[in-house]
C-alpha cells in the first residue's frame, strides 16, 4: 500500500509496468489462442512522471538496467508475493496480469482445439472398448457356444456401451477444464500437465481395457484348445485343420493388439512416473548442477514409441478387418 496518508486516490501502475507485463505474456497467450484483454490496454495506464497522476513503477534504484521478462511462465497456480511495498510490489506485477483473477479464459479452450481432442481422445476410447467387445464375442462364440443369432442380439448393448462410455468421459474432460496440449506432438489432449488426469482419464481407463479384452481372448483360446482336443480324439489330427488356423489367426490379430497396446500403457506408467523430476529439473537448472543424481531429462524416444504404437494399432486392424468376407457380411 501508499504510504501516504493524504493521498485518498488509486494508485494504478505505470504504463512502462503494462508494457513489459505485455511484452512478456502476450507472445504465450497468442500461442493458445488468446488475445491480449481490451481492458488491459496499456494506453489507458498513465505514464511514469505524470503530475497529473501518481503511479507505480518498478525499482530502478539498485539496478543499471532494466530487469528482462522471466524466461519461464510461473508454474499453474503460483502467485508471487505481495506486501513489499510500492516499489517492490509493482515490480512484480507482471507475472500477476497473468493469471485468471486478472484475464477471463474461456473454460474449454479454442474450438478448434475442443475439435482436435475430442476426435483423438473419444474415438481413441472407443476402439479400445470395441476390441473388448471383440474380445467378448469371440469368446461367447467359441467357449459359451453362442451362435450368430444370440450375439447379434446384443448389437445395441454393445454400440451403446463403446459409444457411452467414452462420451461421458470426454464430456467429464470438458467440463473440468482438463483439456492441455501436448508439449511433443502438438496437439490437444488430456493428462499433459497433470498427473491425476492423466491416471483417471487415460491409464486407468487403457490399463482396464487391456486386462479384461486379455482375459476374455485368454478364457476363449483355453475353450479353443478343449475343442481341439476332444476333435482329436474322436477324429484324428486331420479334423483339427481348420480350428488350428483358425487360433492362429486369432493368435496372430491378438499379438497385433495387445503388444502395441501394452506398449501405450507401459509409456504412459514411464511417463506418470518420471514426470515430477523431469519438471523440478526444467523449473530448476541450478538441480542439474548441484545435484545431477537428481536431474532428470525425458527420453524423446518413448514418446515416439508412444505415438508409434498408438498408431499402428488402427493401421494392422484395418488391414485385418477390411477383407472380402466383412465386406459379405454387410451385404
Amino acid at each position: 500500500p501508499i504510504c501516504l496518508e493524504d493521498y485518498k486516490k488509486p494508485l494504478p501502475p505505470c504504463r512502462s509496468v503494462c508494457e513489459r507485463a505485455k511484452a512478456g505474456c502476450a507472445p504465450l497467450m497468442r500461442q493458445y489462442g488468446f488475445a491480449w484483454p481490451d481492458r488491459m490496454r496499456c494506453d489507458r495506464l498513465p505514464e511514469q512522471g505524470s503530475p497529473d497522476t501518481l503511479c507505480m513503477d518498478y525499482n530502478r534504484t539498485d539496478l543499471t538496467t532494466a530487469a528482462p521478462p522471466p524466461a519461464k511462465p510461473p508454474l499453474r497456480g503460483s502467485k508471487p508475493g505481495r506486501g513489499r511495498g510500492a516499489a517492490g510490489g509493482a515490480a512484480e506485477l507482471q507475472p500477476e496480469l497473468a493469471v485468471a483473477e486478472h484475464v477471463r479464459y474461456e473454460s474449454t479452450g479454442p474450438a478448434l482445439c475442443t475439435v482436435v481432442f475430442l476426435l483423438v481422445y473419444f474415438f481413441g476410447m472407443a476402439s479400445s472398448i470395441w476390441w473388448v467387445i471383440l474380445s467378448l464375442t469371440w469368446f461367447l462364440a467359441a467357449g459359451m457356444k453362442w451362435g450368430n443369432e444370440a450375439i447379434a442380439g446384443y448389437a445395441q448393448y454393445f454400440h451403446l456401451a463403446a459409444w457411452l462410455l467414452p462420451s461421458v468421459k470426454s464430456i467429464a474432460v470438458l467440463a473440468l477444464s482438463s483439456v492441455d496440449g501436448d508439449p511433443v506432438a502438438g496437439i490437444c489432449y488430456v493428462g499433459n500437465q497433470s498427473l491425476e488426469n492423466l491416471r483417471g482419464f487415460v491409464l486407468a481407463p487403457l490399463l482396464i481395457y487391456l486386462a479384461i479384452g486379455s482375459m476374455f481372448l485368454l478364457a476363449g483360446f483355453v475353450s479353443l484348445f478343449r475343442i481341439r482336443s476332444v476333435i482329436k480324439q474322436q477324429g484324428g489330427p486331420t479334423k483339427t485343420h481348420k480350428l488350428e488356423k483358425l487360433m492362429i489367426r486369432l493368435g496372430l490379430f491378438t499379438v497385433l493388439y495387445t503388444v502395441p497396446a501394452a506398449s501405450v500403457v507401459a509409456c504412459l506408467f514411464y511417463e506418470q512416473h518420471n514426470r515430477p523430476r523431469w519438471e523440478a529439473t526444467h523449473n530448476c537448472p541450478c538441480l542439474r548442477d548441484q545435484q545431477p543424481d537428481q536431474a532428470r531429462r525425458p527420453d524423446y524416444a518413448v514418446f515416439m514409441l508412444k505415438y508409434f504404437m498408438c498408431l499402428v494399432v488402427g493401421i494392422t486392424s484395418g488391414v485385418w478387418v477390411w477383407s472380402g468376407k466383412t465386406l459379405e457380411s454387410w451385404r
